[in-house]
């Protein structure tokens, strides 16, 4: 299994767009085809979202399939060599999947190899839960559930400045999970 965990979340949600090209591209050597699962949100056009996420994975010659234009979203999954899940609001983003139970084929292609790619969201997602994310994301979606894909052993802080550190030092105390801070400048990098 291979993750790309990301927090930056500026420019509207183009963490891993972000991302130095060329780390980026050894990351992805040989992958030429990526399924990508929209921010989270509705602040933006995600016609000209997805236009700027194409472009960058086309400068690394790899393809983009979007989700949100898919006729079963869990279908392309099957096919691809690498998922892209990008952020927003992190439990909208995890009712999404579960929704086109787009989660348990993330989980069961990634555990045989595919690659994860999240930013920020897509990064809360990618470890056990995502509780520790209430002070933080409005929970407009209801999720009662906060276990998540469980592909990363423990949880993450996103976004991690000081005024997260009481937040992170409960988590730690708490002692239910292996607790991990994710600066804006920081990436997780995953390979088997």
């Amino acid at each position: 299994m291979k993750l790309l965990l990301i927090s930056n979340s500026t420019n509207a949600g183009e963490e891993y767009l972000r991302y130095p090209l060329p780390e980026i591209g050894r990351f992805l050597d040989g992958v030429r085809e990526v399924v990508f699962v929209p921010y989270a949100a509705v602040t933006f056009s995600y016609a000209e979202y997805e236009k700027k996420v194409q472009a960058r994975f086309a400068e690394l010659g790899i393809r983009v399939r979007s989700v949100h234009r898919a006729k079963d979203p869990a279908a392309l999954i099957r096919t691809a060599e690498a998922v892209c899940i990008g952020g927003g609001n992190t439990f909208s983003q995890l009712a999404r999947l579960r929704a086109c139970g787009f989660d348990r084929e993330v989980i069961r292609y990634a555990r045989r190899g595919v690659t994860y790619i999240g930013g920020c969201a897509g990064a809360h997602i990618a470890t056990k839960n995502v509780e520790h994310v209430l002070p933080f994301d409005s929970n407009t979606a209801g999720i009662t559930d906060f276990d998540a894909l469980g592909l990363f052993d423990g949880i993450l802080f996103c976004h991690y400045s000081e005024a997260r550190r009481p937040y992170y030092e409960k988590a730690v105390a708490e002692g239910r999970y292996a607790v991990h801070a994710l600066t804006d400048d920081d990436t997780i990098v995953i390979r088997g």
